[in-house]
């Protein structure tokens, strides 16, 4: 068989090739091995072939190990965090009352998942290629750009040529959950407005108001004010028929007439009177030590009965309706103050141990809870429109309000702010028609007024 001379196209070790033979599928070969002349023979093609894609594949296998981290990855862009805040409504905490706002803090979760499809094709010249497509899906919040043509210099003839592209596609997701965490809106600390002496020259105590007529209670006496003109009394009152008044500590006045009650903690009595002053009823009942009082909407009163450890709910009759011993599970020890809200809610400061306790109205139904720790004595307690709680600290001189939800006083004032004079005992305190707060200092002799 005649033999055609062709260039050898690859061989395995250094020598130099003189001609090879091709037979029935076989080439071979004469050339110099170490020094010596000697023939060789290389595989049929297609086994050569087979060789040449065995090393292709470990070549790619190689190539992609080597890639820089994050190759073949997808670049999701991640999404937009969104939520529907939900506003406040009045049984939220601590924003429950109306006219305050509030901030809601939100947690936002977010997540980019991208699907790239990664294609790789090498191409061996001048016989092979090879493209190897991959898919990877990965959670991802960064967006990259890959760029890779590597390059490999073979021991032959033949050239390694690499490209890369990546296809992603991208699908995002954001979820959004609220926390019931909320922070309100600070309470201001209330500006003095003026002050009044005590033309009597007595001490005032605690106070209730009807109209424009203001009572305070002043120990053995009660003295009438118009609220347009603080300066001076319109009336006095200092005794019942023959017997004087010893110690007038609560004092309440019936919305539908205007009728007085007023306790005296000494005689353990409470009296009744018409505006004018005109006797209408005398009430022993039991009372150990009657202190405060206050009448709802249908002229009912309350008597904190602090010596009795209760509080009594009394007809304008003097016929009693409820008795509380109690505040929800919490025993009544020492209930020293009374007030209601627009609702006709019970609020009982108990001196010992030093809470407030607000009920629903006519009922042991617990609604706020209120604790100290410095607590000396609440005489007298008043809530205003938008549920304020205003409790006026005897022994410790100084007003503290309370709101639904925050245990705590969440303003405390000795009344020096803003020009005024720091109170010498706060013993009464009322929520005036302008929404104003007024406060009797019962060691200062006079009344202050704050806007809140």
């Amino acid at each position: 068989m005649p033999v055609s001379p062709v260039k050898p196209l690859f061989l395995p070790f250094s020598h130099q090739a003189i001609n090879i033979n091709r037979v029935a599928g076989e080439r071979k070969g004469l050339g110099i091995h170490q020094g010596q002349p000697k023939l060789f023979s290389e595989a049929p093609l297609n086994i050569k072939r087979s060789v040449y894609l065995f090393s292709v594949l470990l070549i790619i296998a190689g190539l992609y190990a080597l890639l820089p981290i994050g190759c073949g990855k997808g670049s999701p862009t991640s999404p937009a965090p969104t939520h529907t805040p939900v506003p406040p409504t009045a049984t939220d905490t601590p924003c429950g009352y109306p006219g305050n706002t509030c901030t809601l803090t939100f947690t936002v979760t977010s997540t980019a998942t991208a699907t790239s499809t990664f294609t790789h094709t090498f191409t061996l010249s001048p016989t092979l290629t090879y493209t190897a497509t991959l898919t990877r899906t990965d959670t991802l919040t960064d967006t990259a750009t890959i760029t890779d043509t590597p390059t490999l210099t073979p021991t032959s003839t033949s050239t390694l040529t690499s490209t890369s592209t990546e296809t992603p596609t991208n699908t995002s997701t954001s979820t959004a959950t609220a926390t019931p965490s909320m922070t309100p809106t600070p309470v201001p600390t209330p500006s003095y407005v003026g002050q009044w002496a005590i033309v009597s020259g007595g001490k005032p105590w605690t106070m209730a108001l009807f109209g424009t007529t203001l009572y305070v209670t002043g120990g053995e006496n009660i003295d009438v004010y118009s609220t347009s003109d603080l300066s001076t009394t319109t009336a006095q009152w200092v005794q019942y028929g023959s017997i004087s008044f010893e110690t007038t500590v609560g004092v309440a006045v019936n919305p539908k007439n205007g009728n007085v009650y007023f306790g005296d903690a000494t005689a353990n009595t409470v009296y009744q009177f018409t505006s004018t002053g005109v006797t209408v009823s005398v009430s022993t009942y039991g009372f150990n030590s009657p202190r405060g009082m206050v009448a709802d909407t249908n002229g009912n009163y309350y008597v904190a009965d602090e010596g009795n450890s209760r509080v009594e709910e009394f007809t304008p009759g003097n016929t009693l309706v409820t008795t509380w011993t109690a505040a929800g599970t919490h025993s009544l020890n020492s209930p020293e103050a009374v007030a209601l809200d627009a609702s006709n809610n019970l609020y009982i400061a108990d001196g010992n141990p030093g809470r407030i306790y607000e009920l629903a109205a006519g009922t042991n139904t617990l609604l706020n809870t209120w604790t100290f720790t410095a607590f000396d004595g609440v005489e007298q307690m008043a809530v205003n429109a938008s549920g304020l709680v205003y409790a006026a600290d005897f022994t410790s001189a100084k007003v503290e309000e309370y709101m639904p939800g925050i245990p705590g006083p969440v303003v405390s004032w000795n009344g020096s702010q803003g020009g005024g004079t720091a109170f010498g005992s706060a013993g009464g305190i009322v929520i005036l028609p302008n929404g104003n707060i007024l406060v009797a200092d019962y060691e200062g002799t006079r009344l202050e007024e704050y806007a809140p």
